[in-house]
């Protein structure tokens, strides 16, 4: 009897239990924090978007900063390659016989002289030409006597002598094998040339 009697209380206990754990269940949702729940996840999600969205713009403008110094830089490079042409191609001409330097030649001298300043690594080769009058042994003298001279001024202008070497091709590198003036003209010059 005493046995049943525990195990009618135990049933009671048990059924209590089942009772109270059911009645949560069954409550009745509060509309109040479900809407502020849906309203704080609707922010969530304004915010996570807003975030994705300031990542992808900073990423564009990372790109297109990248694209305007990559621009930047080739327009850089291009026009020191233009430069680097002029220098290279922009010859000193000379009257008949002669190694004086003109105006013109001394203002081009000191603008490759400004290029030679701002390259302080390079070095050039100073070549001595000649038109086709004269002896070999002349046009080989006069070359070396022009080459020389437009040493001398780059020196004057702050340019180490040791980075300049001097050559005279006399009248055997003609840059025109034409047999009139203007052909003999092109060819009595000093051409400097990037030693590489």
């Amino acid at each position: 009897m005493l046995r049943n009697r525990w195990v009618g209380w135990g049933v009671l206990l048990l059924g209590c239990l089942i009772m109270l754990s059911c009645a949560g269940r069954g409550a009745t949702p509060d509309p109040e924090a479900e809407a502020r729940q849906r309203e704080l996840d609707r922010k969530m999600a304004a915010v996570h978007k807003a975030r994705a969205e300031e990542e992808r713009r900073i990423e564009a403008a990372r790109r297109r900063a990248e694209e305007v110094e990559a621009a930047r830089q080739a327009a850089l490079q291009r026009k020191e390659e233009l430069r680097i042409q002029r220098f290279l191609n922009d010859a000193i001409y000379f009257k008949t016989g002669s190694a004086r330097l003109s105006p013109q030649a001394t203002a081009l001298l000191e603008r490759k002289a400004a290029w030679l300043e701002e390259h302080a690594g390079v070095a050039v080769v100073v070549e001595g030409h000649c038109d086709d009058r004269g002896g070999r042994l002349y046009n080989l003298r006069l070359g070396h006597l022009r080459a020389g001279r437009v040493k001398s001024f780059l020196v004057r202008q702050g340019i180490d002598s040791g980075r300049l070497a001097v050559v005279s091709y006399g009248k055997e590198r003609p840059v025109d094998r034409g047999r009139n003036a203007e052909a003999k003209a092109k060819n009595r010059r000093v051409h400097l040339v990037i030693d590489r």
